[in-house]
């Protein structure tokens, strides 16, 4: 066993993770399909809706995950 196979999260941060990847996937896709001008803000409530976060929360996710893709 290497050290890049050990995974030392717990089982709670597997699960947020897991969670903000889906937050971010379906941000990606609502993005796609609404016209530009659509207001971010819009769309962090409708995906905070879903996921029972307030749009700042997405929000912080959204950017955590945009800031981890680069």
């Amino acid at each position: 066993m290497t050290l890049e196979n050990i995974d030392l999260r717990t089982p709670l941060q597997r699960q947020r993770d897991e969670r903000n990847k889906e937050i971010f996937r379906i941000y990606k896709e609502i993005k796609r399909k609404l016209p530009n001008d659509t207001p971010e803000l819009s769309i962090y409530r409708i995906i905070g809706e879903q996921f029972k976060l307030q749009a700042q929360g997405v929000r912080s996710v959204i950017n955590k995950m945009k800031l981890q893709k680069q």
